[in-house]
Parts: structure tokens; C-alpha cells; sequence
């Protein structure tokens, strides 16, 4: 981790093929991903280079999906059979169909 005076750089290797690196200033973060591995590579789907998804942090991440589908939006993506849980977070990504064509994450923190 590179400290930035109150901001910070943090890397992360969750797994073989894939390097992560968040950049964090003031309550924004910035998630940069490097996928090395095909499998992880296609499941990042279009566009292969660019920004591939914006996320949101959410208090309850089931009470803003339920609140969303209300409005027309349902859960696509990686996600679209319900949300993920990883033990330290839940997320859920909207359908892209939704949202204009924009990849949306929801994310819950949980520890």
C-alpha cells in the first residue's frame, strides 16, 4: 500500500491471472483491474478495455434491490441469479439493459 497524505493505493492478488489495485481519495474509490486470465478476462465482458462497471456502496444491499426492482431494474450480470456474499461483502450488479447500457454494482459491506 502507497500512502497519498489522507488518500491511499492498495493492491491485491485475490487470485492467479488477475491483480487488483484501489485507489482511494476522500469518500471515492477507484477500483483498477487487470485480468490476465481468459476465463476472468471474458467474464468481464464489453468493453474488454475501459471503464467496465461503476459501483455504489449501499447499507442494505437487499432492501436497495428490492427498492430498485420496484422501479423496473433487475439484477443482471454476474449476478443475476441473486447476490453474491464473499463473507466480507455482498454485491449485486444490475442489468445493463436497465441502466443504459452502464454496469451497476452494488456493494454492502459486511464485516
Amino acid at each position: 500500500m502507497f500512502n497519498l497524505g489522507d488518500d491511499e493505493v492498495r493492491f491485491m492478488n485475490l487470485w492467479e491471472g488477475v491483480r487488483f489495485a484501489f485507489i482511494s481519495f476522500g469518500d471515492v474509490e477507484l477500483e483498477l483491474i487487470q485480468a490476465n486470465d481468459a476465463v476472468f478476462r471474458k467474464s468481464m465482458g464489453n468493453p474488454p478495455v475501459g471503464i467496465n462497471h461503476i459501483a455504489y456502496t449501499v447499507e442494505d444491499v437487499e432492501n436497495t434491490i428490492d427498492t430498485l426492482a420496484q422501479r423496473g431494474f433487475q439484477l443482471g450480470h454476474i449476478t443475476k441469479e441473486g447476490i453474491l456474499d464473499t463473507g466480507q461483502t455482498k454485491l449485486a450488479y444490475l442489468d445493463p439493459a436497465d441502466t443504459g447500457g452502464i454496469l451497476i454494482e452494488l456493494v454492502e459491506d459486511v464485516e
